[in-house]
């Protein structure tokens, strides 16, 4: 983001994740409440493993380097995430969030590889909240959890418009994803039953 007004900026950047990369990998990575247990009875994140998160470093050190090495280690953590198997578990019913990068993962490797293992993997979690099971408010709210539900919907919103743009108006799909996160997306901003805005300035109420 920084590159083209500030290279030498973007440059440091840089530099400083390739450090943390290296030590994460060479620390191997573990959970950050193992060392600040304060920590864990408000953002615990001994959910599933930290490979998601590693999986996800690799990804946008890709994205910033493009250096090949860094997608084949986004590649071979792939399969070792939290992934969901398709079956109504905590993992699946999740969205991304302070401890869950593997939704953006999925978005971010079919951007980048267009194999349809990615592609598959995206529609699958983007389908569950779009049109399948997903839990909602009377409201239409995707409800993930009571603690900041906001977040979860609308995290899942931006990756499910990343994703929609990712396939271009004429496929079949882009109008569910676009649709279902512009949904959210106004409720949000006014579209609920208290008529209310829950973003601080923006609106009458």
């Amino acid at each position: 983001m920084f590159r083209p007004v500030d290279a030498p900026y973007a440059n440091t950047l840089v530099a400083h994740a390739r450090e943390l990369f290296a030590f994460a990998e060479a620390t191997h990575p573990s959970f950050y409440v193992d060392c600040i247990s304060d920590a864990s009875g408000f953002y615990n994140s001994r959910f599933g493993n930290p490979n998601d998160e590693m999986a996800w470093a690799a990804v946008w050190l890709h994205k910033a380097t493009n250096e090949a090495a860094f997608l084949t280690r986004a590649r071979a953590l792939y399969p070792t995430m939290c992934k969901e198997n398709g079956t109504n578990t905590p993992c699946f019913t999740w969205s991304q969030s302070w401890n869950d990068k593997h939704f953006g993962v999925y978005i971010l490797m079919a951007q980048l590889t267009g194999e349809a293992q990615f592609h598959t993997d995206a529609q699958r979690w983007l389908d569950y909240w779009s049109v399948g099971g997903g839990t909602r408010t009377t409201g239409g709210l995707m409800f993930v959890h009571s603690f900041g539900s906001l977040r979860y919907a609308t995290n899942t919103a931006f990756i499910g418009l990343v994703y929609a743009d990712l396939l271009t108006p004429t496929n079949s799909l882009y109008p569910r994803y676009h649709d279902f996160a512009k949904r959210q997306v106004d409720y949000v901003l006014g579209a609920n039953p208290r008529n209310s805005s829950y973003m601080v300035g923006f609106g009458n109420n």
